[in-house]
């Protein structure tokens, strides 16, 4: 890895913190009951393909997320989550390609202290979706997939919504 992928990891990293709504509560300040969550914002995706090659391939992505469930206290939150991100790649006669990488499933979150701000870990498992969607010929691939991550919610904007940095692998 790079000195300019690791400063394009950490300036993401920045700026995500600062400009993602992370999800949203009952309007009661607690997290306990309904949610609701989405973001955007710069990410960092590494893949090697399935052909045998060993090479990985690097490099700045757009990263997404909706999840929507019922937390049954302040501490464990359990929803339906789609992730995913946009990136581009190498295709196969060398010309770059936009791709996106999809993940939809269900996940759960662990805060460690019931409100902000606090750590978390979160993780799930789902079905996975890998297209080129402006390409026209069908070379989608589907499989199984899981995410484990973690972050930091550092705040509350206001009694219903939060701000929060989240790495995932």
């Amino acid at each position: 890895m790079s000195a300019r992928d690791i400063l394009v990891i950490v300036i993401s990293g920045v700026i995500l913190g600062i400009a993602s709504i992370g999800g949203a509560s009952g309007w009661d300040g607690q997290r306990k009951g309904f949610i609701f969550g989405a973001g955007l914002g710069p990410g960092f995706t590494t893949f090697s393909r399935a052909n045998g090659d060993t090479s990985r391939e690097n490099g700045a992505s757009l990263g997404y997320e909706w999840k929507i469930g019922y937390a049954f206290n302040d501490l464990v939150p359990l929803y339906f989550t789609h992730r995913g991100s946009f990136f581009s790649a190498t295709g196969e006669d060398d010309e770059k390609v936009t791709v996106t990488s999809d993940l939809f499933g269900v996940g759960a979150s662990c805060f460690f202290r019931p409100g902000a701000p606090s750590v978390f870990i979160a993780g799930g498992v789902g079905m996975t979706t890998w297209r080129t969607p402006f390409i026209t010929e069908d070379n989608d691939r589907h499989g199984g997939g899981i995410f484990l991550g973690g972050g930091y919610e550092f705040s509350r904007i206001s009694r219903s919504s939060s701000a929060r940095l989240e790495a995932l692998r």
